[in-house]
């Protein structure tokens, strides 16, 4: 059977090598290139192949209904939903398994094995099924997106396996206008990771595309909403960062507040924009009073018990005192560091984040906010959390990621 493939499909599925990668931008058809791969190999002859994914959900709704669209069922002599087998007419058995726990891997014996997105996988699970296919001399595959300089980096880099790259653009079916869109909504990092499948080393300093064109004299407008982004600490700073947001999706930051040992009386009259002094000295008063607020965000560590306040949470006691417009947001880190990203500048050039020079902490903390360092030089996911520069730039994520939650709605 014949099967219409991109260019960049076609080399991947014509390598000859034991070990290869197809390493893809989002929607460039690395499933289905992988998926293709695995049936050429089930197909030549009798073997044993398993194709594994990060969770079973994966397997459930992208690969095993690619293997049901692409392979013939005239070649198919059963499949068991309850094992996930699949058993071809010539002899060949074909299992999907989920990656979760990589120890129940151990056992097979197999001729080739297909890794789907294999880069959000810890390395362990190739290591696992190398040793599946060494009795065999069987190959090995990995489909993924790339996820930073990780262990799948280490491979291609060191010439361990072979390797496909495909941009997204490369799929002739995907609309230009959307990569286009995209590239006007992300980071320049991250856009070139996920739709140039470009390594993207996440090392030294978080948010290095902070600069210059990011500080600007900012007067606060009442005309446009008003958000108080919070990080509720103790010994640890409090930080308290209040911004316009305008039509555009822009974010111009022009008061903070970031103390220790700030009981929640002080914050509540900190908020209610009353002038209090602060633990260090200085006096403040907020430039917008609580009721011009829209909204004050913070995470969802503002919900848990706190020593200081007798056993409460924080967000407890700012009700009782009559501040309640307090949401809490969750969500991953490091998507939230994207999308933070995304506003400081988008990959067309663009920034969506402004700062006043008066907030001289959140500037320097967005200088010097990093990742951890490593003699290795593999990137962490996570920023370091210094206990210095994370307590503003948790209250910026918090910020942003509340805002587009806020703008989540259904679509009928």
């Amino acid at each position: 059977m014949k099967y219409k493939l991109s260019s960049k499909q076609g080399q991947f599925i014509n390598l000859s090598d034991r070990f290869s990668a197809f390493i893809g931008g989002v929607r460039s058809g690395k499933s289905f290139a992988g998926t293709i791969g695995g049936i050429k190999l089930a197909r030549r002859r009798k073997t044993v192949g398993a194709v594994i994914a990060p969770t079973y959900p994966m397997i459930r709704d992208v690969l095993i209904p690619l293997w049901q669209n692409l392979l013939p069922a005239k070649w198919v002599k059963k499949y068991s939903r309850s094992e996930h087998k699949l058993w071809l007419k010539n002899g060949s058995i074909v299992l999907f398994r989920s990656a979760e726990i990589p120890e129940r891997l151990y056992g097979l014996t197999l001729h080739w094995f297909h890794i789907d997105e294999g880069a959000i996988l810890p390395r362990k699970v190739w290591d696992v099924m190398l040793s599946r296919v060494i009795s065999t001399k069987g190959h090995g595959f990995i489909t993924t997106t790339p996820n930073g300089h990780n262990w799948i980096y280490e491979l291609v880099k060191s010439g361990e396996i072979s390797s496909v790259f495909a941009k997204t653009s490369d799929n002739p079916l995907i609309d230009a206008f959307e990569i286009e869109r995209a590239r006007r909504i992300l980071d320049p990092k991250f856009f070139r990771q996920q739709y140039e499948a470009s390594f993207e080393a996440y090392l030294g300093q978080v948010y290095d595309d902070f600069g210059e064109r990011n500080i600007i004299p900012i007067e606060p407008r009442a005309d446009l909403p008003t958000y108080l982004a919070a990080d509720f600490g103790w010994r640890h700073p409090t930080a308290l960062l209040w911004a316009n947001v305008d039509s555009n999706g822009n974010i111009m930051f022009f008061d903070e507040v970031v103390e220790s040992f700030l009981t929640p009386d002080v914050i509540a009259k900190i908020i209610r924009g009353e002038q209090v002094r602060l633990p260090s000295g200085k006096n403040f008063k907020s430039k917008i009073p609580l009721n011009m607020i829209n909204g004050i965000i913070a995470g969802f560590e503002a919900n848990q018990s706190r020593q200081e306040s007798g056993g409460l949470a924080i967000i407890d006691l700012l009700n009782e005192m009559g501040i309640d417009k307090i949401r809490t947001v969750g969500g991953s880190i490091v998507r939230g560091v994207f999308a933070v990203r995304a506003k400081i500048l988008s990959a067309s050039g663009k920034p969506h984040l402004f700062i006043d020079p008066h907030c001289e902490r959140l500037i320097s903390d967005f200088r010097g906010y990093h990742y951890p360092e490593n003699a290795t030089g593999i990137a962490s996911e996570l920023p370091e959390k210094d206990n210095i520069h994370d307590h503003t730039m948790d209250a910026v994520r918090y910020l942003i990621t509340g805002l587009a939650q806020g703008q989540r709605k259904w679509t009928i």
